[in-house]
Parts: structure tokens; sequence; C-alpha cells
């Protein structure tokens, strides 16, 4: 058994009777046990370890001027537990231990998004806004790609299931997914083999197995909410492409999709997509101009 914080030796911050301990003041023990168990630099313990740290040596808690965000401070409810069960102290230990795990974990899977960002895929458009598709497990992805102005995400999880939102602020404040859900919905039925009614494509709620939330700025196959669904079937890359197109039409239709682009003389009279009559559809474009002669197409 080894003494924490007392006694005098390497895991305590007050120096021995009648010596004095150079550091040891700006440090808290759990730093101590950290730095002896050769642990510190590891990235998921740095801000629990300097939390600590701030308020065993300075007596501060959260920078907030919320009250409320001080009531659910650590410091707080470990106060609060001893007040609730003043002579049970091994329950309280148990339940902060828990809380300590959940924070370690939070930071694990924030770290496990950042890494898997990097690998991402972008498209940024003309005019600087930002498109990302992510594949990760981890609950943290859309808001690490939202951290770095991601504008838009499509976000993959371990299951397959598949999200699209957008910042709130920024350059896509006044845009709607309800385009991209028409796009995406009939390339799931078209991927799938499965028909869907073509005045269902923009519906708002669930429609071809994909969701469109009535805020207009989530559209989601399956959630950790909603496991039920079946994974989309569209690669996320393909999902990021549509709606680069849907955002920029002269970027085109992606080639998965559209014949034109292997072929610019293929009759496109059968494709499912030309209905829609899409601004990045080629084919729909010449169909809207005018020919020679200056009358409009019949």
């Amino acid at each position: 058994m080894l003494a924490v914080d007392t006694g005098g030796g390497r895991l305590d911050t007050h120096a021995r009777a009648g010596t004095r301990a150079p550091g040891k003041q700006e440090k808290s023990a759990s730093w101590l046990v950290a730095e002896d168990l050769g642990i510190m630099n590891r990235p998921e313990l740095s801000k629990l370890l300097e939390f600590v740290r701030l308020q065993e040596t300075r007596g501060r808690s959260i920078a907030s001027r919320i009250p409320m965000d001080h009531l659910v401070s650590l410091p707080n409810l470990i106060r609060g537990l001893n007040l609730c069960h003043p002579r049970e102290p091994q329950r309280v230990t148990d339940i902060m231990m828990a809380l300590f795990d959940a924070a370690h974990a939070t930071e694990l899977d924030w770290i496990r998004a950042e890494q898997d960002f990097k690998s991402a895929l972008r498209i940024r458009l003309s005019n600087k806004t930002s498109l990302v598709a992510v594949v990760s497990a981890s609950t943290g992805a859309v808001k690490v790609a939202r951290l770095h102005k991601a504008d838009l995400v499509v976000h993959r999880d371990a299951r397959g299931h598949t999200g699209v939102t957008m910042r709130t602020k920024g350059r896509l404040g006044e845009f709607d997914l309800e385009p991209l859900a028409e796009v995406v919905r009939l390339a799931e039925a078209v991927v799938a083999g499965r028909p869907i009614p073509a005045d269902r494509l923009r519906d708002v709620g669930m429609a071809g197995g994909w969701y469109l939330h009535d805020s207009g700025r989530i559209l989601s196959k399956g959630s950790p909410k909603n496991r039920s669904v079946e994974p989309s079937l569209l690669p996320v890359d393909l999902i990021l492409g549509l709606a680069a197109a849907i955002l920029e039409p002269e970027r085109g239709m992606p080639a998965a999709l559209c014949r034109f682009h292997a072929d610019p003389d293929h009759a496109c009279d059968t494709c499912p997509f030309l209905p829609l009559a899409l601004d990045a559809c080629q084919c729909a474009r010449d169909a809207r101009e005018p020919c020679q002669s200056g009358h409009e197409p019949e």
C-alpha cells in the first residue's frame, strides 16, 4: 500500500517536516501519481489532471459564470454526495470513480474522433463552403468536424448508420436539406432496387429509410436511438458528392450515378434522376435551354 498526499513521500504534495519541496506546491497528488506511473503524456488524461491540479492548488473550479455549471462541477458533486451519504464514504468513492471513468471514456472517444477526422473526405466549394464525410465509431466525430469549421458533415458510425448535419451558423445558414433528401432517397432506392413514390422524396419524417428532421438541418438513416433502421447502401463519398452537386450544380452529378460522365452521347431519358430536373444534371439543363430557332423545347 502506498501513501498518497500524506507522509511526505514522493506522492505527497507536502514536504517532510523541516524540509522544502520545490515544485510540489504547484502539483496535485494525482499529478504526482501520474508522473510516477509514466502516464503524464497520455492525452486522454491531460484535461482531468489539469482540472484536479488547478482545483487543489488554486481552489479554482470552472471558469464559467453560469451558476448551473458550478452546481454540476466535480467538486460540488463530491460535496453533494457526502451530504447525501455522510456515513457511506465507500459509496461516495464508488460513484465518483464511475464519474471519473466516464470522463476518461469521453476523452478517449474525442481523441478517436480527432484521429478519424484526419482521414475524412473533404470537398471545398468555390464559395469556400466546407463539406466533410467521416467514418468513425466515435460519438464526437460530428463535433470534431464542426470544430474544424465544416459546414456540412456526413457521418457514418460503426453500425453503418449515416447522418448528414449542418452548422447552425455559417455559409449554409439558409440552406435546407430537403433538396439533398430528395436525391439521396432516390439514389438509395435505385441502389437497393426498391421503388419510392416521387411525392415522398422531399417528405419531412421517414421516407425511403431516410429521416428528414422537421428543422431541415438533419438527415439520417439510422442512429444510436434508432438502431432498427438498415444501414445505407450508399458510400459516404457518394452522399458527399450529391451534397456538393446540390450546393454547386456546375460540379455535375457524381459519376457513379450519372452515365453521362462515361458517355456524353448516352440517352438520358431512362435516368431515374431526370424527372427531378436537377440543376446539376446536364441533360436536364439541356432540356430547359431554348433551341437555336428561339422556340422553347416541347
